[in-house]
């Protein structure tokens, strides 16, 4: 009897659904100040997959809620290792959107990058407005419309279509204590020029090959 119901155990165990890839932004904190203060963040990936996927081309879409702060521009990822390093990625607040909505991601020309747990997609550069009270918070929220987010995968001699993800919010946070050094203010770093409208025409093809669901 005893390994009749040890069998059966064994049997009626729950699994442990697995997470997947899931686009996560980091959360922080910035001191208040009576002037204009300026920080970053970075979004990055957590993956529970045993065999990390291949990927050549990504986009993420934040935005913003709140009064006083807005997105300024994005670069290369230092906390976390960046996915398609030693490429830099590109972006830039979306045009007529106040700085509360932002674009930002990059591609490779040739070949694919494996994306592993813990791998860096995105810095993104911020500001608040001086004077923002203590215990103000303001969310950023990863948009899961596959034309604006993606992380795509070869398919063919096609634009690919994104890999199935979830998404972790974060927030930045207004304190009266000194925050962590990794949110200390830093000079943003907004890409311009040509890099960007190469960038925007090639993931522009993946944005219709992903609502066309190719």
């Amino acid at each position: 009897m005893r390994s009749l119901t040890v069998v059966a155990v064994l049997f009626c165990a729950p699994t442990v659904a697995s997470a997947g890839v899931v686009i996560s932004v980091e959360n922080v904190s910035i001191l208040s100040s009576p002037t204009t203060v300026m920080g970053s963040f970075e979004v990055y990936v957590a993956s529970d997959l045993a065999t990390p996927p291949d990927i050549f081309a990504s986009q993420i879409r934040l935005s913003i809620s709140g009064s006083g702060v807005k997105f300024t521009g994005v670069g290369k990822p230092t906390t976390h290792s960046y996915v398609f390093s030693p490429s830099t990625p590109s972006g830039a607040p979306v045009p007529g959107s106040a700085g509360t909505v932002l674009d930002g991601g990059d591609f490779l020309l040739t070949g694919v990058a494996p994306l592993k747990d813990g791998l860096g997609l995105l810095r993104v550069d911020y500001q608040v407005l001086g004077g923002t009270p203590v215990g103000s918070s303001f969310n950023i929220v990863v948009s899961t419309n596959i034309a604006e987010t993606f992380l795509s995968k070869a398919a063919g001699n096609g634009p690919g279509i994104s890999l199935p993800f979830t998404t972790k919010n974060g927030r930045i946070n207004i304190v009266n204590t000194v925050p962590e050094p990794g949110t200390l203010a830093m000079i943003p770093a907004v890409v311009l020029g040509a890099g960007y409208y190469f960038w925007r025409r090639r993931l522009s093809a993946c944005r219709r090959a992903n609502s066309a669901g190719l």
